[in-house]
């Protein structure tokens, strides 16, 4: 298939990193391609995650709040140092738009980019299908550190199942995947960039559980999520092969405690695919899990 744009660069051996932000966060909301994309996906950010937790947090909003913790979560220790990993899960894909905006143009790029962005539209709108259902949390030890605290304060942490980071990871990583065989790019570029995306995607994936933010739970409902509505992008195939690779890597985690938690997050998400009446309503399989789990703590 000839691709749609012709690309005005190329950028073999180029990190996603090095393309500036700064411009794309401007184009996104004012070019007429991707404005309504993005003022879109900042509403719903806005209104569905942070507004509805403090509304929760104010006692304005009721809905239940239930703990997720597992027993397997105290096998990772606390880490805060890993607080510039766990932020860079914004950066993570906006560069990837910079990249666009740089390779195609301002206007091909943002437009390129608005379909990105009604993915994480969708992404967000979908996690608070389960969040308005039970919110849901995790405890979190104390920390002097100043940039934690400040996440802490900033963030009041009833959103886990499923995780947005990794549902955002997992999107991210397929539909560049999808692009990249549909536009112009070169085979130098589709191997540099995929591989930065699952290599920057996997330390995500460890940050959550290195900062406490998230249970070894919210990771297979994040990967549930997207398998179901997404599929023409992400597939149980690749949430495997996330779920082999996640802690591979993992510098603080015993070997005999990354095969346990590699087995436990593979089982649950098998746990929550296998349930048939996700292909008709995809929140009920985790609606029941979240029904009947009896937290670690």
């Amino acid at each position: 298939m000839a691709p749609r744009c012709k690309a005005r660069r190329t950028f073999e051996g180029r990190p996603l990193r090095s393309f500036g932000v700064a411009r794309c966060y401007l184009t996104l909301f004012i070019l007429p391609v991707s404005a309504r994309a993005a003022w879109t996906f900042i509403g719903t950010v806005a209104v569905k995650f942070f507004i509805a937790q403090y509304l929760e947090k104010l006692h304005i909003l009721r809905v239940p709040v239930k703990h997720v913790d597992h027993p397997l979560d105290a096998r990772v220790p606390f880490r805060a140092e890993f607080l510039p990993v766990y932020m860079r899960f914004i950066n993570f894909w906006v560069d990837t738009i910079a990249m666009l905006e740089t390779k195609f143009g301002a206007w091909q790029g943002a437009a390129m980019g608005s379909r990105l962005l009604c993915y994480l539209r969708l992404a967000y709108r979908s996690a608070y299908d389960i969040y308005s259902y039970c919110m849901t949390t995790t405890s979190r030890p104390d920390s002097a550190d100043r940039g934690i605290r400040a996440l802490r304060r900033a963030d009041p942490h009833f959103f886990c199942v499923p995780s947005l980071h990794i549902a955002i990871v997992a999107l991210t990583w397929s539909f560049y995947r999808k692009l990249f065989d549909e536009e112009d790019f070169t085979e130098g570029e589709k191997t540099c960039w995929l591989s930065e995306l699952r290599e920057e995607g996997i330390a995500i994936g460890q940050s959550v559980l290195y900062l406490k933010q998230h249970s070894v739970n919210c990771l297979p409902a994040a990967l549930y999520m997207m398998c179901r509505i997404a599929p023409e992008l992400f597939t149980p195939d690749d949430a495997h092969l996330y779920i082999a690779e996640l802690l591979a890597s993992a510098e603080y985690i015993t070997a005999e405690d990354k095969a346990e938690i590699t087995a436990y997050i593979a089982s649950l998400f098998d746990v929550l695919m296998s349930d048939e009446e996700g292909g008709q309503d995809w929140t009920l399989p985790l609606k029941h899990w979240l029904d009947g789990y009896v937290p670690a703590c």
